[in-house]
């Protein structure tokens, strides 16, 4: 794991299943963007089982030429996962379902951004502990992880607005 991450200066983490209501597709086109717009060396780790969408995101990504953007694990031991929030810069969840997903909760405990899906009964759950994206619009994220390289304060509020969720809600205690 160490080997293949060691490529990216920065990187965002997405631990899930390869099934396509996780959206994986969506932060591929945020990546494709980015490549575009910016120099920024920023890739993405999977992790998950393949529930049959993963040949579709590695097609994606070679027609696209962001393969060297991303990593595809499948599924991690606990520790490797564990070095991998410790290790990537925040952790992303663009699931069309939730808001009970582990991810960001898991996030929130190593001390990382969450970038998460702005969908009501989610930002009724988490309030204003993540940073929200518009799923329709992959750009809404390209705009996030760029504030989150550039500015080191909003980056701050939301590491400890995801600690102040968890000692909320006693989560991690």
């Amino acid at each position: 794991i160490k080997k293949q991450i060691k490529n990216f200066s920065h990187f965002m983490l997405y631990p899930a299943q390869y099934w396509s209501h996780k959206n994986h597709i969506y932060i591929m086109r945020a990546i494709k963007i980015l490549s575009k717009k910016t120099n920024l060396n920023i890739g993405v780790v999977f992790t998950g089982s393949n529930k049959g969408n993963l040949d579709y995101l590695r097609i994606f990504a070679k027609k696209n030429k962001i393969e060297e953007k991303i990593i595809f694990f499948n599924f991690v031991s606990d520790s490797d996962l564990a070095n991998l929030y410790k290790k990537c810069l925040f952790v992303v969840m663009t699931s069309f379902f939730g808001p009970s997903n582990l991810p960001p909760l898991e996030g929130f405990k190593f001390g990382k951004p969450v970038i998460y899906p702005k969908i009501n009964s989610f930002i009724k759950e988490f309030k204003d502990s993540p940073i929200y994206v518009d799923l329709n619009d992959p750009n809404s994220m390209v705009k996030e992880v760029i504030k989150l390289l550039d500015d080191t304060k909003y980056f701050n509020l939301h590491v400890q607005k995801g600690f102040e969720y968890l000692e909320k809600r006693k989560v991690y205690n």
